[in-house]
């Protein structure tokens, strides 16, 4: 998901928590924001570089779910704050602390976001590996196809196929 999407949602989340939870609504900024703040965290492990930029990047291109170069699966990056295990910790920690829970509110809208806008990634990548195996079936069949006319043409020596028959 965008980073300008989360900013703006927690902004409207800090506006309506804050007649309740006054300041401490800012805490949803944290939670619904900043939170993917390891994505650089990951980043930084894999490759060994502080580069927002170039961690921004690669996520927006959705390089921690591609195939790498020779086909083999990557191994998945681990996002920390994106955990059930972290969520459930938040979850469990909100009973007994305001802050808490305006964080893991928050926080819980952040990860809906990232739900949904996954839904549609692995939408768009089916999508794409349905072109790519279309083309390539296609190909195949037409290159297939062509080796074949190109076959009986020299066993039986013939010049002129149409429709499927040779003359």
């Amino acid at each position: 998901m965008h980073l300008s999407i989360h900013f703006i949602v927690s902004a409207i989340l800090v506006l309506i928590l804050y007649p309740i939870f006054g300041p401490l609504a800012l805490i949803a900024m944290v939670g619904g924001f900043l939170i993917d703040v390891d994505h650089l965290f990951s980043y930084a492990v894999k490759f060994r570089s502080l580069s927002i930029k170039k961690a921004y990047r690669y996520h927006r291109s959705f390089g921690c779910l591609k195939e790498s170069k020779n086909g083999e699966k990557k191994s998945p990056m681990l996002h920390i704050f994106h955990t059930p295990e972290f969520l459930i910790l938040c979850i469990v920690l909100s009973f007994y602390s305001r802050l808490v829970f305006i964080f893991t509110s928050s926080l819980v809208i952040h990860l809906i976001l990232d739900l949904i806008n996954g839904v549609f990634i692995i939408k768009r990548m089916k999508i794409e590996m349905k072109k790519r195996e279309m083309k390539f079936s296609t190909s195949e069949y037409y290159l297939n196809k062509l080796l074949l006319k190109h076959l009986i043409d020299k066993i039986f020596g013939r010049t002129e196929c149409r429709d499927g028959k040779c003359q």
